[in-house]
């Protein structure tokens, strides 16, 4: 190991930075004993690295021999064990991460902060403060997908909530449909339409547009689709809840709803498909 009494010009207030801070006020503090103020780099749980202008390793601490496995690395160039870009190391002020490599050539991910020692012109030093942060790496990876896997799981349910496809008898359906319908949702109607119906062997959908503030262009080319799959199913899709404004809507568009079977309310919808008998 070797001499840390010199201080660190580090500018950062990330944790690695507060170390270096910590470890100036310290070595100031004990400018008299090279004795403690060696022993408090040495039960540094941070590995701590100084290297000169060409790179090479001057010393490091015990943290250091066990984050890079080996104590053998004075003389060796610190670029063997933190990135490959001298420049680069010697021009860290903040924390950076990078990969990092062990004596034995094995990969892992350090957090690195590195500032340049006080010293002579002819003979500057840099410390390198540096944590295997592999472990907090993949564990924030894991709650990532787990989150993203619960957003999924509870956009599936609100697609669900929000889309219903409800038997009203075993060859009748209903979906009522609420809210603003853009591309997203006009899919997920066809997909749910066709999947109920080839599941449930309905011979009748319901689509109710009555919760639609605006039927547009869009919205009605997806429902006419939707009552193509349905009929190459074998079954009929009924449109009902067609307002008088969407109606005009609809015919200034230039929209043909022709093929669909229409009702105006529900209630007549389901009664139309249960043939009258309501």
């Amino acid at each position: 190991s070797g001499d840390f009494s010199q201080q660190v010009k580090l500018a950062t207030r990330d944790e690695l930075g507060s170390v270096a801070s910590s470890f100036n006020a310290i070595a100031a503090a004990l400018v008299e004993s090279s004795a403690q103020r060696q022993a408090i780099v040495e039960h540094a749980t941070h590995a701590i690295l100084t290297f000169d202008r060409r790179g090479v390793i001057d010393s490091l601490n015990p943290a250091a021999e066990r984050v890079f496995g080996s104590p053998d690395l004075v003389g060796q160039p610190i670029t063997t064990l933190l990135g490959n870009n001298l420049g680069a190391l010697q021009t860290v002020a903040s924390i950076r991460e990078m990969p990092g490599h062990r004596h034995d050539g094995t990969a892992f991910i350090a957090e690195v902060a590195i500032g340049q020692a006080q010293s002579q012109a002819d003979h500057p030093v840099w410390i390198a403060f540096v944590r295997d942060i592999t472990v907090r790496k993949q564990a924030e990876a894991e709650r990532n997908r787990l989150q993203d896997e619960m957003i999924r799981a509870q956009a599936m349910v609100l697609a669900e909530l929000s889309m219903p496809l409800i038997p009203i008898t075993s060859a009748v359906m209903v979906m009522p449909l609420i809210g603003a319908m853009d591309s997203e949702r006009v899919s997920q109607l066809q997909a749910t339409l066709f999947h109920g119906i080839e599941t449930q062997r309905a011979r009748i959908a319901i689509v109710d547009v009555t919760g639609v503030p605006v039927v547009d262009t869009h919205v009605a080319h997806g429902i006419i689709k939707a009552a193509q799959g349905v009929q190459l199913l074998g079954a009929e899709l009924v449109l009902t809840g067609i307002r008088p404004d969407v109606a005009q809507t609809l015919v200034g568009l230039g929209v043909d709803l022709n093929a669909i079977t229409t009702r105006s309310t529900l209630q007549s919808g389901i009664a139309y498909a249960l043939g009258g008998r309501l």
